[in-house]
């Protein structure tokens, strides 16, 4: 046979909540820019009552992300243009018998 053995229940001092001390995962966006210490760009506006108003500007980016995403976006349509631009001159150096066509398609 087996023996059983007695555990002695310890009541709990504090009550439980919702997360568990195991999770390392934020509930909310709010705490996770808390623990981050995250700013997003806001622009404020101050009515003629004296109350601040803060307009989010960038739709909760911060000024850094929006200056990446910006740059990302010109850079990859310079680089088409580029291409365009090069295919353009190679059709128009070879008008004659359109050799650029031929070799690029």
């Amino acid at each position: 046979m087996c023996a059983a053995k007695e555990t002695e229940l310890i009541p709990c001092s504090e009550p439980k909540s919702s997360k568990d001390e195991r999770d390392f995962r934020p509930g909310s966006l709010k705490e996770m820019y808390e623990r981050t210490q995250y700013k997003p760009f806001l622009a404020h506006y101050t009515k003629t009552t004296g109350e601040v108003i803060d307009y989010n500007v960038g739709c909760w980016l911060s000024c850094e992300d929006l200056g990446i995403i910006v740059s990302c976006f010109i850079m990859l349509w310079s680089s088409l243009l580029g291409i365009y631009v090069l295919l353009l001159k190679a059709a128009l150096d070879t008008d004659v018998k359109s050799t650029a066509l031929w070799i690029f398609f």
